[in-house]
C-alpha cells in the first residue's frame, strides 16, 4: 500500500456504455481510488500525455455518456452517486460536508493558511495568496484565496485544481499561474483568469508548468517550464495579448522562475544560460523584439527580481553577478552591478533568496538564510543602504523560508512555509501561519485561531483547557496553553515558557508539564501550576521533560525523563504532596534518552504507568505496571512491542475497574492486541481494532458506555481517513469524517461533547475547518440536514415522484438546491432571473427522502 501511495496513479482509462452496472465499473472505480490520492503539492509538472477528466465530467460530476479514452485525473477525487456512478470532484474544496461533520462545531480557525504560500498579489484593499495550500483561515480553499482586511473568502466554488505558483494584477483581473489545468471546472491548463466573479481560461493555455507572470497594460507575461502556448510552440516563456498567444522569439533553454517589467523592457531570471542565440546566465532582458543578457548575468540562478526606478533587484543563489561579489542578491542599475552591502562590510544575504519587493526607499528581501549583511535576520530582511531585520522575523524549526513578498502603502506582506509566533505586549505582534503582514513595526496575521499544535486537553467543569507548542488562541497570545470556556478563548497569564505536554487538574488548580522553565515569568522547572489567577512552582519542580501527570487526592504524580524531583533522587516518576517531592520507589531506571514514561492514570491508590521500559523498582515490567503505594508490580507479562520502532504505551484510562491501554504495540500479556488492549486485574484481552493497521493510540476518554480513542497516525479503529473514533462496547463508529491529522489528546465534557487536540487542522474530508482543537457534540443537531423551522413551504409535485417533479420557485430564488438528509448538495439547478417553476429530472436519484431548496423555501421531496 505505502508503494501505491508513494506512485498513485495518475491516468484513467474509460469506456462508459449505455446501461450503468455499478459491478462492471468496479476495476474503474479501483484505479480512480487511488488516482484522487496524486493531487499533493510534491507532485511533478501535470501530465500533458492525457487530457483532463473535466472536459468529460458533467456539471454534476458524473461521466459523460459514451466516454472512451485515458484521461488525467490527478486533480480530483472521488466519491459515488445514489445509484452506484462514480462521481468526481475536483480536490481541495469540498463545498459540502461529510456525513456527521455537522457535529464538529465551527468556530477553531487558521492564523493564515494551511500550507506553503508561493505567490502573493495586492488589489486595492484585497491580497490574493496563492500556494499548496487547501485552507485559509475558517475557510476550505483550493490553492488560492483572498484577504479583504477582515476576513477570508475563496474565487469562485473551487478555484485551481491544482499548485498555483504565480500571481498577477491587471486592473480587475487577476491572473494565476501554476501546475492546473481548470478552474471552477473551466478548462484552463497552467494559467487562468479571475474577473472579481468567475475563473476562465487563456486560450487553450500552457503545455507545461508556470512558475512566474507579470502584466503589462494588455499584455501577460507568462514563464516557467512548458513547451506549447496556445497549442504553439513557446520555449518557457510566452505573451499573452488579451486575445491570443506568441512566443517571444525563440525563449530560453532552461525554466524561468521570475519575470518584471520596466517600462518597455521585460527582464527574465531563471535556471539558463541561453536566451535565443545569446548567451544569459540565468537573466534576460526582452525589449520587445529581441532578447540579450545582462551584465554579464549570475554564476548561479535567479529566483526573484522588482523593479524600483532604473534599478532592478535581482535575488537568487549566486556568489557573483557579472564581476561584482553578490551574495544571492545584487542591484543591476542599467550599467553596472552593485552590491547590498552593510555597515559591518558584510555583503548580502547568507543563503538563498526567493522574493524581492520594494516599498519606498526600502528593499524587503525574503528566503531560506539566516543573517543579513552580518545581522541574524532569519527568513526576511530589510535593506535601505544597510541591512535590518523585521522583528523577531520567522521561525519553525527547519521550516522559515519566505517565499513570496509584495508590499503597498507602506505594508509589507510575507508568504511561504514559516510562523510567526504571537508576542505579548507591549509589541503586541499576532501570530501568522504561512503568510502574514509587517506594519513597519510589528507583524500581524492574517486572521486569528491556534497557531500550533495542542498536545494536552483537560476539562474543569464548564472550562476547557488546552496545552500545547502555540503562542495565540483566538485572538489573544497565550504561551503554550488557553482556556476555552465555550464561546471565547483566554490565556492564562503570561503562559509559560516552553512546549506543555501534559495536564491535570485538581480543583480550582491546573497543573500543566512540559519542557518548559518559567511560568508566568516564575521559575518553574518542568511542571507549575495556576489556581485559577496566578501561577506558582511545585516546590522546585523535576530536572527533565515531564511527559506525563495525574491527580489522586491531594498527591499529583509526574512521569516523564528526569533524575530528580525537588532535588530528590526520583527516576523518571515522581509525586508531589502539596508541600514536598518524593520518589516511587527506585523508579523506572533503564530509559534511555528519547524514551521516558509518557502516561499516567491514578485509581485509588494505585498508579498505573506506561511508556518504553521493561523494569521498575527491581521488578520486571514491560511498558506498563502499577504503584500500590508501596511498591511496583507488573500487570501479567505487560506489552510487546515487537519488532515496532518507537513502540510502548503512550496512553492509560481507568473505568469501571478496567484499564484501557494505547500505544504502538502488537500484543498484550501474550494476546494479540494492535495498539490498544484492556486489563481487568487480571488478564488481558483486545478490542477489535476493525483495521487500526500502524495507528498508535495517544488518547483515551471515556463518557457513559463510549470510550473514545485517538491515533497519531493516518489510520484509526475505524478507518484509514479518521484518527478519532468511538467503541460502544460492542462495535466502532466514526465521528463524521474524523479529522485530517494527528489527533494527540482527547477529553469529554459532562454534557458529552468531545474534545479533540492535535496537529490536525480540518475534518477528515477537509470540508470543515477546526485547527488544532475541535468540539465533537453527539447531541448536535444537523443543521444544514433540514431547512430552518420557520423556511417556508416549497411547493413540489408530484410527490411522491419517480421521473420528474416540477417546483414553483421564490421570485428571488437563483438556484434550486438537492440535498440529502445529511445535508449533502447532490445536484444544483440554475434558475433564470423571474422563473416561476423548474423542473426537475430525477434521474440518478435513488429512492428515498430528500431535501429542495430554493432561495428561502424549501420541502422534503419523496423518490419512489
Amino acid at each position: 500500500m505505502k508503494k501505491l501511495l508513494r506512485n498513485p496513479l495518475r491516468t484513467i482509462h474509460a469506456r462508459m456504455l449505455p446501461g450503468w452496472r455499478p459491478a462492471a465499473l468496479a476495476a474503474l472505480l479501483l484505479l480512480l481510488h487511488f488516482a484522487s490520492w496524486a493531487a499533493n503539492p510534491s507532485a511533478g509538472p501535470v501530465a500533458t500525455a492525457a487530457p483532463s477528466l473535466a472536459q468529460v465530467l458533467n456539471p454534476d460530476g458524473t461521466l459523460k455518456p459514451g466516454t472512451t479514452g485515458s484521461f488525467d485525473a490527478r486533480q480530483f477525487v472521488l466519491s459515488t452517486a445514489p445509484d452506484g456512478r462514480p462521481v468526481f470532484r475536483p480536490a481541495g474544496v469540498r463545498s459540502t460536508h461529510g456525513p456527521g461533520d455537522d457535529k464538529w462545531l465551527n468556530g477553531f480557525t487558521l492564523p493564515g493558511v494551511n500550507a506553503q504560500v508561493r505567490a502573493l498579489a495586492v488589489s486595492g484593499p484585497d491580497v490574493y495568496v496563492g500556494g499548496f495550500f487547501t485552507t485559509a483561515g475558517d475557510k476550505a480553499v483550493s490553492y488560492v484565496a483572498k484577504w479583504n482586511g477582515s476576513s477570508w473568502s475563496r474565487l469562485g466554488t473551487t478555484g485551481p485544481n491544482g499548485l498555483v505558483h504565480a500571481l498577477a494584477v491587471s486592473g480587475s483581473t487577476l491572473y494565476a499561474g501554476g501546475e492546473f489545468n481548470q478552474a471552477d471546472g473551466v478548462a484552463a491548463p497552467g494559467v487562468a483568469r479571475w474577473n472579481g466573479s468567475s475563473w476562465s481560461g487563456l486560450g487553450t493555455g500552457i503545455t507545461g508548468v508556470v512558475y512566474a507572470l507579470a502584466a503589462s497594460g494588455s499584455d501577460l507575461y507568462v514563464g516557467g517550464g512548458f513547451t506549447q502556448a496556445g497549442g504553439a510552440p513557446a520555449s518557457n516563456v510566452a505573451r499573452w495579448n488579451g486575445s491570443a498567444w506568441s512566443s517571444l522569439a525563440t525563449g530560453v533553454n532552461g525554466v524561468v522562475y521570475a519575470l518584471a517589467v520596466s517600462g518597455s523592457d521585460l527582464y527574465m531570471g531563471g535556471r539558463f544560460t541561453q536566451v535565443g542565440a545569446v548567451s544569459a546566465r540565468g537573466l534576460a532582458r526582452w525589449n520587445g523584439s529581441s532578447w540579450s543578457g545582462v551584465g554579464g548575468g549570475v554564476n548561479g540562478w535567479v529566483n526573484a527580481l522588482a523593479v524600483s526606478g532604473s534599478d532592478l533587484y535581482v535575488g537568487g543563489r549566486f556568489t557573483q553577478a557579472g564581476n561584482v561579489l553578490a551574495n544571492n542578491v545584487g542591484i543591476w542599475n542599467g550599467g553596472n552591478w552593485l552590491m547590498m552591502g552593510s555597515s559591518s562590510g558584510t555583503n548580502g544575504v547568507s543563503d538563498e533568496v526567493f522574493a524581492l519587493t520594494v516599498n519606498g526607499n526600502d528593499v524587503y528581501v525574503g528566503g531560506s538564510f539566516l543573517g543579513a549583511g552580518g545581522t541574524p535576520a532569519v527568513g526576511v530582511a530589510k535593506w535601505d543602504g544597510d541591512w535590518s531585520t523585521l522583528g523577531p522575523g520567522l521561525s519553525i524549526e527547519s521550516a522559515r523560508t519566505v517565499r513570496a513578498l509584495t508590499s503597498t502603502g507602506g505594508e509589507v506582506y510575507a508568504g511561504g512555509d514559516f510562523a510567526i509566533e504571537a508576542q505579548p505586549t507591549p509589541s503586541g505582534a499576532t501570530a501568522a501561519l504561512n503568510v502574514g503582514k509587517w506594519n513597519g513595526s510589528r507583524w500581524n496575521g492574517l486572521g486569528t485561531g491556534l497557531d500550533g499544535p495542542v498536545r494536552a486537553v483537560a476539562v474543569s467543569g464548564n472550562d476547557v483547557y488546552v496545552a500545547g507548542s502555540f503562542t495565540q488562541a483566538g485572538s489573544v497570545a497565550a504561551a503554550h496553553v488557553a482556556r476555552w470556556n465555550g464561546s471565547s478563548w483566554s490565556s492564562l497569564g503570561a503562559g509559560v515558557n516552553g512546549v506543555v505536554n501534559a495536564l491535570a487538574v485538581s480543583g480550582p488548580d491546573l497543573y500543566v508539564g512540559g519542557d518548559f522553565t518559567q511560568a508566568g515569568g516564575l521559575a518553574a522547572n518542568y511542571v507549575a501550576r495556576w489556581n485559577g489567577s496566578s501561577w506558582s512552582s511545585p516546590g522546585a519542580g523535576v530536572n527533565g521533560v515531564v511527559f506525563a501527570l495525574a491527580v489522586s487526592g491531594s498527591d499529583l504524580y509526574a512521569g516523564g525523563f528526569f533524575s530528580e524531583a525537588g532535588g530528590v533522587p526520583a527516576s523518571n516518576v515522581a509525586r508531589w504532596n502539596g508541600s514536598s517531592w518524593s520518589s516511587l520507589g527506585t523508579g523506572v531506571t533503564n530509559i534511555v534518552p528519547g524514551n521516558g514514561v509518557f502516561a499516567l492514570a491514578a485509581s485509588g491508590s494505585d498508579l498505573y504507568m506506561g511508556g518504553n521500559f521493561n523494569r521498575v523498582g527491581g521488578v520486571a515490567a514491560n511498558n506498563v505496571a502499577r504503584w500500590n503505594g508501596t511498591a511496583w508490580s507488573s500487570l501479567g507479562t505487560g506489552i510487546s512491542t515487537g519488532s515496532t520502532a518507537g513502540g510502548g504505551v503512550g496512553a492509560l484510562l481507568v473505568s469501571g475497574g478496567t484499564l484501557y491501554v494505547g500505544g504502538r504495540f502488537v500484543a498484550a500479556g501474550g494476546v494479540p492486541a494492535q495498539n490498544l488492549a484492556r486489563w481487568n486485574g487480571a488478564a488481558w484481552s483486545s478490542l477489535p481494532t476493525g483495521g487500526a493497521g500502524s495507528a498508535a493510540v495517544t488518547g483515551l476518554a471515556v463518557s457513559g458506555p463510549n470510550l473514545y480513542v485517538v491515533g497519531a497516525d493516518s489510520q484509526s479503529p475505524t478507518t484509514p481517513t479518521s484518527t478519532i473514533a468511538r467503541w460502544d462496547g460492542s462495535s466502532w463508529t466514526s465521528l463524521g469524517t474524523g479529522l485530517n491529522g494527528a489527533v494527540e489528546a482527547v477529553a469529554v465534557g459532562t454534557g458529552g461533547q468531545v474534545y479533540a487536540g492535535g496537529g490536525f487542522v480540518a475534518v477528515g474530508d477537509g470540508s470543515k475547518v477546526t485547527a488544532h482543537f475541535g468540539v465533537y457534540d453527539p447531541a448536535a443537531l444537523p443543521t444544514a440536514a433540514r431547512p430552518r423551522a420557520s423556511a417556508p413551504n416549497l411547493a413540489i409535485y408530484p410527490n411522491p415522484a419517480r421521473a420528474e417533479v416540477r417546483v414553483r420557485v421564490p421570485a428571488a430564488a437563483t438556484a434550486v438546491v438537492v440535498t440529502d438528509l445529511a445535508g449533502r448538495t447532490l445536484r444544483t439547478i440554475p434558475l433564470r432571473p423571474g422563473q416561476a417553476e423548474a423542473r426537475l429530472s430525477l434521474r440518478g436519484l435513488a429512492p428515498g427522502a430528500y431535501w429542495l431548496r430554493a432561495g428561502a423555501a424549501a420541502g422534503k421531496l419523496l423518490v419512489e
